[in-house]
């Protein structure tokens, strides 16, 4: 416990937000929302809503529900409970110091929809995020690399892009790679890549 105390409160001084992954499981052994809890300087309490939904969760199983599910619904006081649609462990998220922070359980299948679902609104809420950038990929056959670059190098590429080429003889896929501005001209661009 004290390590990941020590660890929180350091990356907390650092970053503007960490995504701490696992350890909100119902056995002794699972210790983020404790650690998070000590590193604030608070103590958990009981999401009575988040007992109820594991408590239906369960019940639609036919399934009882352990004694020791209760701690799944335990979170920091100042945290902010984050849904899980799909398992039994809320996720949280809490600020300490200058980085927010979100904790959600180890299952990638729960993380995965909790990033898309829960998180990342909450941090394009927050910070200005950049769209991803846009990638073209033309898979070739039989042709080398450096013959492929020589039909291709006359291409004026608009600003930010940037041609790419992944060998695999005798397959050679060629990217290209620019902002999610550019998108329009790169899609210009690529009927005279193909």
């Amino acid at each position: 416990l004290d390590a990941l105390v020590a660890i929180l409160r350091e990356r907390s001084e650092q970053a503007d937000v960490l995504i701490v992954n696992g350890g909100l499981g119902p056995t002794s052994d699972y210790l983020s929302a404790l650690a998070a809890a000590t590193a604030k300087g608070e103590g958990l309490i009981l999401h009575p809503e988040w007992l109820e939904t594991m408590t239906r969760f369960f019940a639609e199983r036919g399934r009882p529900m352990a004694e020791s599910n209760r701690k799944q619904a335990e979170i920091p006081a100042s945290a902010e409970m984050i849904n899980n649609p799909v398992g039994t462990a809320c996720g949280f998220a809490v600020q300490l110091n200058r980085c927010l922070m979100f904790f959600t359980p180890g299952v990638p299948s729960e993380f995965k929809v909790m990033v898309e679902q829960e998180i990342l609104p909450r941090l394009r809420q927050r910070f200005t995020l950049p769209e991803p950038p846009v990638c073209l990929r033309l898979t070739t056959f039989g042709r080398s690399e450096s013959e492929l670059a020589q039909s291709l190098n006359t291409l004026t590429l608009p600003p930010g892009v940037v041609m790419g080429y992944r060998s695999s003889m005798p397959i050679i896929e060629l990217k290209l790679t620019g902002p999610a501005d550019q998108r329009d001209a790169m899609l210009a661009l690529w009927p005279e890549v193909r």
